[in-house]
């Protein structure tokens, strides 16, 4: 097995995802890796502060939806062009990620994760009730596709797929660069020890807050995505998207090398997109409902992670959540 987290494995990765649509029998499939790819890219940037770092944060979905909502509120309430928003997403959520992490980085252990749990929650419930900025129930509805480049249109299903895969690819190979840099050290170091790393005269403070920041920051740009992939956002079925992605970093391995965590995450989302075929669901080009394409991967990666139901469940009681998957990374 180990031949194929090498060189060889990864360029067979590579080409299967360069070749999946050709594969792929209807557009829906292609919606589906699509939408699982923008998931493994918000994973990818969780794996960052909770593997490499050691802070186990609880809110990373809800800046997935901060910055979802901004590419969505910038492009149908003000016009702007989707890139122009696209990149706002990732600057609202990192000044966004700077205020929660001076706060909430002060803390430790469980407290932490729980401080977490309340800020994603808090957050949610703006995005609920706060009508007039974020539409609240009424749904963002009419956001545009990314804009294409000459005769190239992400309207299309396969273009879009190649678009979010070469952002997956290049989220990687930063996170790739990041993990092994001396900032990267850094990360593990304050993970294997607060106290030995501050005696070797490393800034706690500092260092945890970059890594938060550039952890929410990845989480802002799959937002983004994921608004111009589904093409409208509603304020109901994100809130458990936070703990499944937790099940995606622990599956794919926490804090190991970030290419794993996110090529597992992917292989995952292929063993969920062929049952969807078989299970007689309408594939007639038709863009499917994203909150069905979310089920299925639950459904899913239940079957790759065990006790995923009860791990939720302990989500809700905090110290008990984190502890039992500690006691699951152990």
């Amino acid at each position: 097995m180990k031949r194929f987290e090498g060189k060889l494995g990864w360029t067979l990765l590579f080409a299967l995802g360069l070749v999946f649509p050709f594969l792929a029998s209807n557009d829906y499939m292609l919606t589906v890796m699509s939408t699982a790819y923008i998931f493994a890219l918000a994973t990818v940037g969780l794996n960052l502060i909770t593997g490499y770092t050691g802070q186990f944060n609880l809110a990373h979905g809800s800046f997935m939806a901060v910055g979802a909502y901004t590419v969505g509120i910038l492009t149908v309430d003000h016009q702007m062009p989707f890139w122009l928003a696209f990149v706002a997403s990732g600057v609202v959520t990192g000044g966004l990620g700077v205020l929660v992490g001076l706060v909430s980085l002060r803390l430790r252990g469980h407290y932490f994760s729980i401080f977490t749990l309340c800020v994603g929650y808090i957050m949610f419930l703006v995005i609920e009730k706060w009508d007039s900025v974020t539409h609240g129930v009424a749904d963002v509805i009419g956001i545009p596709a990314p804009s294409g480049f000459g005769l190239v249109s992400f309207e299309n299903p396969r273009a879009l797929y190649y678009l979010v895969f070469a952002f997956l690819v290049l989220g990687v190979w930063l996170m790739h660069r990041i993990v092994n840099s001396l900032l990267g050290r850094t990360f593990m170091a304050i993970r294997n020890s607060d106290g030995l790393a501050q005696s070797l005269g490393i800034d706690l403070m500092r260092n945890k807050v970059l890594a938060f920041v550039l952890s929410v920051v990845y989480a802002g740009f799959a937002g983004g995505l994921y608004a111009g992939s589904v093409r409208f956002l509603g304020a109901g079925p994100g809130r458990r998207r936070t703990y499944l992605r937790h099940d995606h970093v622990h599956a794919g391995g926490r804090h190991r090398h970030a290419r794993r965590s996110a090529a597992r995450r992917a292989r995952h989302s292929v063993a969920y997109a062929i049952p969807a075929v078989s299970a007689g669901i309408p594939l007639r080009g038709v863009r499917p409902d994203p909150d069905s394409a979310g089920d299925l991967s639950a459904q899913w990666v239940r079957r790759f992670v065990s006790g995923n139901t009860s791990a939720a469940r302990g989500a809700f009681a905090g110290h008990a959540f984190a502890a039992s998957i500690a006691n699951r990374a152990r």
